[in-house]
This record gives structure tokens, C-alpha cells and sequence, in this order.
């Protein structure tokens, strides 16, 4: 019983292990980098105007809105940038400039 007992408490970080490659390979393909588009998702019910305040403010230039109006795609300023958005309650993900309208579009 000791044996059986021991066996899946070595299995546990093994499982643990196996889980984090592909929470790690999702968060890298869908990570902004500096420079390029993140769409910013409210995970607090913020509008897309608290967004783009955000972002104003953290030096980062508005590209667009997203096609539905929902969400802010803004071009991070530095690294930091997705982390500071995160902590802000946005959740920022790489987007590409076809997901948005142009700033300025009048549809």
C-alpha cells in the first residue's frame, strides 16, 4: 500500500509538468510583443474607451477598434506593457492589424 501510495505522489509533478508545456506554448504564440498589435480584452467590463485611457497613458498608440467595437487594439510601448495592461484587468493578446478598423474609420 506504501508503494502504490508513493507511486502517485511521484506521478503528481510529473502531471503538473505535462500541463505547463502547453499553457507555456499558448501564452508565447498569443503573447504581444513590443511594437505590434494587442488586442485588449476587459476582464472587468471595461469599454474600449477605459482601453484606449490605459493605453494613453502607458504610451501606447491606438490602431483601431476591433471590427465588433468591443475591444481596443492598441501597439504596446514596451515589454512591460502587457503585464501593466493585465494587472490593469485588460487581457492583452497578439493581434494582427486585420482583426481591427482603422482609428478614425467612420463605418
Amino acid at each position: 500500500m506504501d508503494q502504490k501510495f508513493s507511486s502517485r505522489t511521484a506521478a503528481l509533478p510529473l502531471l503538473l509538468q505535462g500541463m505547463m508545456v502547453p499553457v507555456a506554448l499558448l501564452a508565447a504564440l498569443f503573447y504581444p510583443t513590443t511594437n505590434h498589435p494587442a488586442m485588449l480584452i476587459s476582464l472587468t467590463g471595461q469599454s474600449p474607451a477605459t482601453a484606449i485611457g490605459w493605453g494613453r497613458a502607458h504610451g501606447a498608440a491606438l490602431v483601431g477598434l476591433s471590427i465588433d467595437g468591443r475591444t481596443a487594439n492598441l501597439r504596446l510601448s514596451s515589454a512591460g506593457s502587457a503585464l501593466a495592461a493585465l494587472r490593469s484587468g485588460f487581457l492583452p493578446l497578439a493581434a494582427d492589424n486585420g482583426l481591427c478598423t482603422p482609428e478614425g474609420f467612420d463605418s
